[in-house]
């Protein structure tokens, strides 16, 4: 499609251009147009007119843009609004991006004190912003966020997979967030197919318009085999529990292996079990050990907890976070 002279000159056109042309299609924001602001910032056709002073101490980007420059790229006096210099902002963010950005550096202090929560939703935009444009507290700010709402301690684990697992695994993996990366590929892994869309006419394995990539589709299904034969081993006959002795005064001795199959052989836990890990365990620790001695039974509940742990950290060897320990 052949482009129009007004879109070939705004294209021509750095900051120093003050035409009808260039001005016509901008509009101020209606949020983040401070009137004592020292600085307008023109994203795509929305103006900002922002604090320079603020955005020099929190960007290197914006420190280095700013630092000294009262001329365009192109040698001409740089274009004022009300008399305030205006600087184009060229990096690709969008502008939904670098307002998430900005409600951030406006709300710190109700942030800091609990009296505002960022919403969720809107994680992935400022992640994106704080990156590209170098404000590394609000980086670190956004992945604690994300962390936070993909915790990985088990007692914090939902009893049901958390929904778009495949659109916050890929920003784990962008963003170099190993917890947040486990956790997604967990639940994942306990979705009954992967999170896969299997919907005719729907797109497979969207959530948040992301895919479940190839790779990690692999790494599922491994993950899947191998925690399922994890779970037969468990129910039959888990490391430990014949080292367990009862050391009952009285009465014949607790027989713990026959105990311990019993309860774990119920059909309640044999479907759960090959599927969730989380749910597994959570049925193992609320069985009932009235057959047993207190000494046997504590020694069973312990069984059961480390059991729990080591399963767990097996996770981060299978999901490929860490290289196995001889």
């Amino acid at each position: 499609m052949k482009r129009s002279q007004e879109d070939a000159h705004l294209d021509a056109h750095d900051g120093t251009c003050s035409c009808q042309i260039c001005t016509r299609r901008e509009t101020r924001s209606s949020t983040y147009w401070f009137q004592d602001g020292t600085i307008v910032i023109k994203l795509q056709t929305t103006l900002y007119r922002l604090y320079r002073g603020k955005l020099i101490e929190q960007s290197t980007f914006f420190a280095e843009m700013l630092e000294g420059h009262d001329f365009a790229p192109s040698g001409s006096k740089r274009r004022t609004i009300d008399g305030v210099s205006l600087y184009e902002l060229s990096e690709p963010v969008s502008t939904g991006e670098f307002e998430a950005l900005l409600w951030v550096l406006e709300n710190a202090l109700n942030l800091a004190t609990g009296a505002v929560e960022f919403p969720y939703n809107n994680i992935p935009l400022l992640l994106r912003s704080a990156s590209v444009l170098s404000f590394h507290s609000v980086l670190s700010y956004a992945k604690e966020q994300l962390s936070s709402k993909w915790p990985v301690d088990f007692h914090l684990i939902s009893e049901h997979p958390q929904p778009n697992a495949a659109y916050v695994l890929n920003l784990a993996k962008q963003y170099n967030l190993p917890q947040v990366r486990k956790r997604a590929l967990y639940d994942l892994l306990r979705s009954e197919v992967f999170g896969l869309s299997l919907e005719v006419g729907q797109p497979v394995g969207r959530g948040f318009h992301e895919e479940l990539r190839h790779d990690d589709l692999i790494v599922l299904v491994i993950a899947r085999h191998k925690w399922q034969k994890e779970w037969r081993t468990l129910r039959s006959q888990p490391q430990g529990l014949k080292a367990i002795r009862c050391f009952a005064n009285r009465g014949k001795p607790c027989d713990v292996q026959a105990a311990w199959f019993a309860k774990t052989c119920s059909r309640e836990l044999l479907p759960e079990g090959l599927l969730d890990h989380h749910r597994a365990f959570k049925g193992l620790s609320e069985i009932n050990w009235d057959s047993l001695c207190s000494g046997c039974k504590k020694r069973v509940e312990e069984l059961v907890n480390s059991e729990r742990v080591r399963v767990w950290k097996l996770l981060d060897v299978w999901f490929g976070l860490t290289t196995p320990t001889k």
